[in-house]
C-alpha cells in the first residue's frame, strides 16, 4: 500500500480504506433500501427524543432509559451511517460528483435542521440557567440528556439526512 491509499482524513473521521470497503460492501444491502433507511431515521429520531424527554418520565423508567438509552443510540448511529455507505463522512476524492452533491446537499439540509431544533430547545434550556452566576442551577441531569442527544444528532443528521432524502436504491 502506497502511504496515499492509508490516508486518514481527521476532519471527516474515516480511512481510504474504510470508504473504499463501505462503497464495495454487499453485506449490509438490507440496511440500504429506501423502505429501511426510511426506517433507521424514524427508529434514530425516536431513540434521541426519548433520550431527551428520559426525566420527565417515572424515575425507574428514567433510570433505564439513562442506562440502556446510549448503546442503541450508538448502534443506530452506525447503521445509519452504514445505510449510506459512510457518504455524508466522506471526503471529494473518495466520492464522484453525484455522491458528492448528495453530500453537501445533506450537510445544507442538517444545519437548517440543527438551528430549528437549537432555536426549540434554546427556551428551555434559558430556564435551566442562574443568569448571574452563569451555570446551570437545576435540571442537571435533564440538560445532561438533552446536549447528549443533541451531540448524536449533529453527528447522525448528514447521514439521516441522505437516508431519508435520496431517491435512488442504493448509493
Amino acid at each position: 500500500m502506497t502511504k496515499k491509499e492509508k490516508r486518514f482524513w481527521l476532519v471527516e473521521g474515516v480511512t481510504r480504506r474504510e470508504v473504499e470497503r463501505s462503497l464495495a460492501d454487499t453485506r449490509f444491502n438490507f440496511f440500504r433500501t429506501r423502505k429501511a433507511r426510511k426506517a433507521l431515521v424514524v427508529i434514530m429520531s425516536i431513540m434521541i427524543a426519548i433520550k431527551i424527554i428520559a426525566p420527565l418520565l417515572p424515575s425507574d423508567v428514567a433510570r433505564y432509559v439513562e442506562f440502556f438509552g446510549f448503546p442503541p443510540i450508538l448502534l443506530g448511529y452506525f447503521a445509519v451511517r452504514s445505510s449510506v455507505r459512510h457518504v455524508a463522512d466522506s471526503p471529494d476524492e473518495l466520492l464522484d460528483e453525484r455522491q458528492i452533491k448528495v453530500r453537501d446537499r445533506s450537510y445544507m439540509h442538517s444545519y437548517r435542521i440543527i438551528i430549528g431544533v437549537f432555536c426549540l430547545l434554546i427556551p428551555v434550556i434559558s430556564t435551566q440557567v442562574d443568569i448571574n452566576g452563569g451555570h446551570f442551577v437545576k435540571g442537571g441531569l435533564w440538560l445532561w440528556n438533552i446536549w447528549v442527544a443533541l451531540a448524536f444528532l449533529m453527528a447522525a443528521l448528514p447521514s439521516m439526512v441522505i437516508a431519508w432524502n435520496d431517491k435512488s436504491k442504493e448509493l
